[in-house]
């Protein structure tokens, strides 16, 4: 939330000048406008704008949520300043006091202490309202106000000078009841209930509206905006001053319901602290009384019956300097306290801190942290170079593998998904399961593959396939207290043949050839029907560990521009002797295609009887692109012959 904030306001907290240190000279009471704002910008929030009005200097200071609490007024800022920059506020002065006198009575009932944990009521009466002085009225418009009257000024101006916001009624305009006593309720808005806002605005109210009201109507919206029909004006001599705490998460949804966002809104939508409404309280009667020096004033009405309770944080040195990588001492750290004015005391090698009640962010060591670190300077911490691994970071084998099969299996068609592992029947039940078909631990990977299938079996028009080819690595679970990790492959063809079947077992039997290949141990598991699955954790452990320098330092990845070319698809086929890898064709294709052949895939594979033995039948993608020229199909075709020639020196290979 942005914020103005009155240098000559600031100042106002601080003596007229101040004996400099060591020399008995006299200086001013805090730094210049430029000291001040490059202050902000080290230790609190961003400046984002400094303007020069009239002889004040303005700050547009955005102050962040977690400081929401205590930094939307000037005397916060002023606290912070005098933390900053070491120089003392000003004492409080001692004000003029009336005594509480038994003029009309004020009754406050509250209906839901969470939305309202704090309501403070006062009756003032023989108030006379008028113009404000210069002084109060200069103030309001350094900031971007105007001056209303007195009375609604003293409250603006507590507004601004504390962060609390505070509201006014005209006594004279509310119901009093039989024995002559002003009833204040604080509760939710009956339907269709309406108000009459002080601009004129009409608002149809909801119950989840949270109103300030008497025994008859709604007199304003709780935190957000005062009613007409009670609003003071030059024939008020009497008030009702209210100072309270509202929920925050409750006016900010009654504020996007209503439409309305004011000053007041958004100071409650930053949660308060209740202790602020005492404050307030205090200091609007002060100015009452000097601007009202015949006012009469009504006891404090206070309803607070769950006050909040101000909370220990430990902290240790160590603590501080572990989390900052700082070197602060324990008189550096005690010395930061004292600036900040936070109660403390030291048990053993801890500091017991209790923050001030306003400061709400301050809630666990980290904040306590944080707030040291912010007012030492992070730019005091000296930079230190991260230490050194006491260990060399090897991969993680099952991480590594289980990728590698990823790999292998993508490259082959295949789609990788996951299937829950619970399941509607099966040994294990579960405690607490997650719906009512998932109570028992799934055995295998089988019966989730196996739905998968069907599901996508279904919608397999609709995404134009052929085939369905899909596999999942995950944990099962066997038996009591065993979990193993498994992977599970699962094909099916959408057109019923009789060589269906003969089909998903060759489609299966060379994904299981192929895995044996690149991992270079015999894949061994189960087929289940159109399913092949394999325990992986028995597979990892036959793996040979992993040479981290040999598998990850020994290619260097270059960035290579991608042509702005078209691209030329060409297929191959071919028949090879059973026993010949697919890899093993590939690498007579990519020797003799050169650098124009940009990505090549094995898309159809399948094997066959012959009179003279068994063949495999591979059927390749390749695609060709230059980055220089649009390629040409001579060109192409010359590649595609060489290829065809390289491949037929093979005797027994037989391009198709």
């Amino acid at each position: 939330m942005n914020i103005p904030i009155s240098y000559q306001w600031l100042k106002s907290h601080f003596e007229k000048d101040l004996p400099a240190p060591g020399t008995g000279a006299r200086q001013a009471n805090i730094p210049s406008p430029e000291e001040v704002s490059a202050l902000f910008m080290q230790h609190l929030c961003e400046v984002e704008g400094v303007e020069q009005r009239g002889g004040d200097t303005i700050f547009d200071l955005k102050i962040m949520p977690d400081r929401g609490h205590d930094l939307l007024a000037h005397r916060g800022i002023a606290r912070e300043i005098s933390v900053l920059s070491g120089m003392p506020m000003k004492s409080a002065e001692a004000k003029k006091k009336s005594a509480p006198r038994d003029i009309t009575t004020l009754r406050v009932s509250v209906a839901d202490m969470k939305l309202c944990p704090r309501y403070m009521g006062r009756v003032v009466e023989n108030v006379k309202v008028g113009e404000s002085p210069a002084w109060l009225r200069e103030r309001l418009e350094s900031v971007g106000g105007r001056s209303i009257n007195n009375i609604v000024d003293i409250t603006n101006y507590v507004m601004l000078e504390l962060g609390q916001p505070m509201h006014v009624f005209d006594r004279g305009k509310l119901v009093r009841e039989k024995d002559g006593a002003v009833e204040i309720v604080v509760r939710n808005a009956k339907q269709n209930e309406t108000i009459t806002t002080l601009d004129g605005k009409e608002i149809v109210l909801s119950p989840e509206t949270l109103v300030i009201a008497d025994s008859a109507r709604p007199l304003a919206i709780a935190g957000i905006k005062g009613g007409k029909d009670v609003g003071v004006d030059e024939t008020t001599t009497a008030i009702v001053l209210e100072a309270a705490n509202f929920s925050a998460v409750n006016t900010r949804k009654t504020s996007a319901r209503v439409g309305i966002r004011t000053d007041s809104s958004r100071r409650f939508e930053h949660d308060l602290s209740p202790m602020l409404a005492e404050e307030a309280m205090t200091l609007a009667t002060e100015l009452l009384l000097e601007m009202c020096p015949d006012a009469q004033m009504g006891k404090v009405v206070d309803v607070y019956p769950l006050p909040k309770e101000r909370k220990e944080i430990i902290i240790t040195t160590a603590d501080i300097n572990g989390i900052l990588g700082s070197k602060l001492s324990d008189d550096e750290v005690e010395g930061v306290l004292k600036r900040l004015s936070f109660e403390y005391h030291k048990d053993g090698e801890m500091f017991v801190v209790t923050p001030p009640a306003i400061r709400l962010d301050l809630v666990i060591v980290e904040d306590m942290v944080e707030e040291i670190g912010r007012v030492y300077g992070y730019d005091k911490i000296i930079d230190a170079p991260l230490p050194a691994l006491a260990f060399n970071a090897r991969p993680l084998k099952a991480y590594y593998s289980a990728n590698m099969i990823r790999d292998v299996l993508v490259a082959q068609g295949f789609s990788e998904v996951y299937t829950y592992s619970f399941q509607n029947t099966g040994e294990f039940a579960v405690v607490n399961p997650v719906a009512e078909d998932k109570g028992f631990l799934r055995k295998d990977l089988g019966t989730g593959i196996g739905q998968a299938l069907v599901l996508n079996m279904r919608n397999a028009p609709l995404l134009g396939l052929d085939e369905i080819k899909i596999f999942e690595i995950g944990k099962v679970f066997p038996g009591v207290m065993e979990e193993k990790l498994s992977c599970a492959i699962g094909v099916e063809f959408i057109k019923a043949t009789k060589k269906k079947d003969a089909l998903v077992r060759t489609a299966l039997e060379e994904a299981q050839k192929v895995l044996s290949e690149t991992l270079g141990v015999p894949v061994a598991g189960v087929f289940t029907g159109n399913i092949f699955e394999f325990d992986l954790g028995a597979l990892l452990e036959k793996l040979p560990e992993i040479n981290v320098r040999e598998e990850f330092h020994a290619v260097t990845a270059r960035y290579q521009k991608p042509s702005a070319y078209p691209f030329v698809l060409r297929d191959i086929a071919l028949w090879v002797p059973d026993g010949v890898t697919s890899d093993e064709v590939l690498a007579v294709i990519s020797a003799d295609a050169g650098n124009l052949l940009r990505t090549k895939r094995l898309f159809d594979v399948f094997t066959k009887e012959f009179p003279e033995g068994k063949k495999t039948s591979y059927a390749f993608s390749l695609v060709f692109q230059s980055n220089d020229k649009t390629l040409s199909d001579d060109e192409v075709n010359g590649i595609m012959e060489r290829i065809t020639t390289a491949l037929h020196a093979h005797t027994e290979w037989q391009v198709r």
